[in-house]
């Protein structure tokens, strides 16, 4: 009798620590769970802002394309100002040397002038 009830208490131990292994198992499993949802959220915001960060770049990308064709621009003006400057400053050199061609001619004829007069009135 007595090794019959040292067996059923055996039995019942055994029984005890399976029932805590399951408790202690069935736990970490709900933790696993808990720490894989956990996980897999944190993976899905990874993912969202992976594809945020995609757009931003793609953003800043046509942005600075714009900016390139801008900058293009600008330089295309500022060497079409450059030529129009150098055309008028030829411009300025021609009608300078005009006006002092014709102040040469304007002497020219002073002096033709005036001695047409001392020829004609015989002045000296």
């Amino acid at each position: 009798g007595k090794s019959a009830h040292e067996i059923q208490e055996l039995i019942t131990k055994s029984q005890e620590e399976v029932n805590k292994i399951l408790l202690v198992t069935k736990d970490r499993i709900n933790e696993g769970k808990s720490v894989t949802t956990v996980a897999q959220d944190s993976f899905v915001k990874i993912s969202e802002d992976i594809i945020n960060m995609v757009s931003v770049i793609e953003q800043i990308s046509a942005a600075t394309q714009e900016q390139d064709i801008g900058v293009r621009q600008i330089t295309t003006a500022m060497s079409e100002i450059d030529r129009a400057t150098q055309k008028n400053q030829v411009s300025v050199n021609e009608t300078a040397q005009s006006s002092n061609e014709l102040v040469e001619q304007g002497e020219k004829l002073s002096k033709t002038t005036s001695e047409i007069e001392r020829l004609v009135l015989g002045k000296k």
